[in-house]
Formats: structure tokens, sequence, C-alpha cells
């Protein structure tokens, strides 16, 4: 069975009719008629009805319709990878980043990709969680680190961290000690937190009813920028996955205590999308993702990343192009 002749199959089926067939493929009818048969010889099931109104297709011929469009759009797949294999990088990427650690990400991304890559346009898409999973399920995306993607739909998802949950603050704030903090002890503290629909302000919440505690929550806040402000000039404390919270340390503006009766984690996943091209632009952003996660982690910054064979997906960069490009001293 010719692919050719699937992808015919799949505009009889479109049309509706041989004749309107016929005329967009420019194909003559008999012939259509000749091969229409021949599948359904082939397959031993009738595919169409044939009507004076033109073709329907018959329950087998919607169930092979599904089958040869997947077979066809895997072979334009396949075509593309093969071809952007030899390419060099080029062309847009939209990339989704965790809004928690997208200050720490996205601008040394930027900066790097066009010094390595000047014919990259990069698109980063900051989002909490829900969003950020939305953007993924409506294929807006093509790479990018978010929580908790392994169910998600439309990706291939690889860990790359987990973070564990913080008790954060401004420096020199009553709770500014040394030494952990009771989860009971956080909740009785005056708390902003992100929205409910955020996965983060859910769990903690669930956790927190099971024990028969009750958040002190003074108000919501779903920009993480602003929820740091917040923190910073002394209007609540939060609890938050630790990553998020480290840009505040590194500035001595916020503290942060761990809890150790929260057993509550957040994994971490960079992902590519299955619904895009994986052009030669894709997979060099995803592999500069990865090498940024490596050095935030190396300098504790991020925490230990998760085991992880190369990929074939890796885009070859060598590691003197990080000592060559912008390094993060330049950035602000």
């Amino acid at each position: 069975m010719k692919l050719r002749n699937l992808n015919i199959f799949i505009e009889i089926a479109h049309a509706g009719s041989l004749s309107k067939a016929a005329g967009s493929l420019g194909i003559a009818q008999p012939a259509l008629s000749q091969l229409v048969a021949n599948l359904e010889h082939s397959l031993g099931s009738t595919l169409f009805h044939r009507r004076t109104t033109g073709m329907e297709l018959t329950p087998a011929g919607e169930m092979f319709l599904k089958y040869a469009k997947k077979i066809s759009a895997d072979f334009e797949q396949a075509r593309l990878d093969v071809k952007h294999a030899s390419q060099v990088p080029a062309g847009e990427v939209t990339v989704v980043i965790a809004a928690a650690v997208a200050n720490l990400l996205a601008p040394e991304l930027m900066i790097r990709a066009e010094a390595l890559f000047p014919d990259v346009k990069i698109t980063v898409r900051r989002a909490m969680s829900y969003p950020a999973a939305q953007m993924i399920r409506e294929g807006q995306v093509d790479v990018g680190i978010v929580p908790g993607a392994k169910s998600m739909p439309n990706v291939r998802a690889e860990l790359a961290y987990i973070d564990e949950m913080i008790f954060a603050g401004g420096v020199g704030m009553p709770l500014d000690q040394p030494g952990p903090i009771a989860f009971a002890e956080a909740c009785r503290a005056p708390l902003v937190l992100p929205s409910q629909g955020h996965l983060t302000h859910r769990t903690i919440d669930q956790v927190a009813f099971d024990r028969g505690l009750h958040l002190n929550l003074r108000t919501r806040q779903d920009s993480s920028s602003l929820l740091r402000k917040l923190l910073a000039c002394g209007y609540a404390y939060t609890i938050m996955p630790r990553a998020g919270m480290l840009e505040g340390v590194r500035e001595g503006k916020l503290f942060i205590r761990p809890i150790p009766d929260l057993p509550l984690t957040r994994q971490m996943f960079v992902i590519t999308s299955t619904e895009r091209p994986n052009s030669a632009a894709v997979r060099a952003v995803r592999t500069l993702l990865w090498q940024q996660l490596e050095r935030l982690s190396a300098e504790g910054i991020v925490p230990t990343l998760a085991p992880r064979e190369p990929s074939p997906d890796d885009y070859p960069i060598p590691a003197s192009a990080w000592t060559e490009a912008p390094n993060r001293a330049g950035l602000s």
C-alpha cells in the first residue's frame, strides 16, 4: 500500500465524491474508482457507500481514515525531522517557562540563543502551572519547563529536578530565624499564596485541611515577581517551591526556612511538543535549556538534576559556547 494512495483516499473522503476529488487531484475519475476498489479488496472491507449524491464513508471507512491520516502525518513529520536534522537552526521557537523560575531562566536563554543562533527567534511565555498546561494542550508552545507535565497530553516530558516546599518571607521579619519551621506555625503566619487554581495552593490547602489547620491567608497573588516584592516589604510570608524564592535570597531580600513536616515536592519537567515540528531550532533551544539548568544546578541555584541519558534530539552545542557567549554577570 503506497503513501500516495492513502493521501488520495483521504482526499476522496474529504471531497465526498469522486468527481470533486478528481478535479482537485487532477486524476481521472475511473482511475480513482479503481484505486478505491483496490484498497477495499486489500483491506477486505467496504470503505464507501456509493450514492447518487456522492461517496459516504462506512464505519470501516471512518476507522481507516483515522489510520490513514496518522500514517500520512507521521511520514510528513519524519520528512521534516530528517530535513531539519542537517539544517542550521533557524525560525521561531515558542518557549513556556514556569513563572517561579522564569526570571532565572528566560533572560540568559534568550541572550545565549541569540548569540549562538542568530537566525532563531525565541518567544518566551511566562505562565503559572494551569495556564502553562493549557498552552501545551492547545499546541501553542514548542518547548519549555513546567511542573507536573508527566500526565500532560501532546508532550514528551523529561524530569528535570524535584523541588521542595519552603517557608519564605522578607529579611528581618519576625519569623526570619535560623532552622526549620513547623507547618502549623507556618499556617498561622499571614500568608500570600497563588490563586486556588494554582497547583501549589491546592496542594497546601488540602494538606492543611487534612490536618485540621487553617491557612491565615492574607491575599492571593499569581504574579511571582509581585509576590516576592510583597514578601520583601514585610507584607506577608509564603509557602512556595524553593527555586522560586532563590532570586530574592541571592539579592539579600528574602529568607527561606525548610518545613520538615510538609513532605510536599514539585516535579519540574522539560517538555517538547509532539504536535509541532521538531526542527533544528527547537532542538537547539531545548538543548540550551538543559545546559542552562545544568549550570544553575552546579551553582546550587536549582536542585540537583535528575539522571538523564543523552537524547537523539540533543543539538550539538560545545561547552566552549557558554564561555564565548555572554555570561550571566552581564544580566540584571
